[in-house]
């Protein structure tokens, strides 16, 4: 039962996920972006 539900829920969440990685890797890079800042300024 677990593992349907897991199945089911990753089928639901394929085109999901894609977009989730980016936000993932925009937010990476945001981070660093304000780290590069953050040492420009100190």
């Amino acid at each position: 039962m677990n593992e349907a539900s897991s199945t089911k829920r990753s089928e639901k969440t394929g085109a999901g996920s894609n977009l989730a990685l980016g936000m993932v890797v925009l937010g990476l890079e945001e981070v660093q972006r304000s780290k590069a800042e953050a040492a420009a300024f100190c």
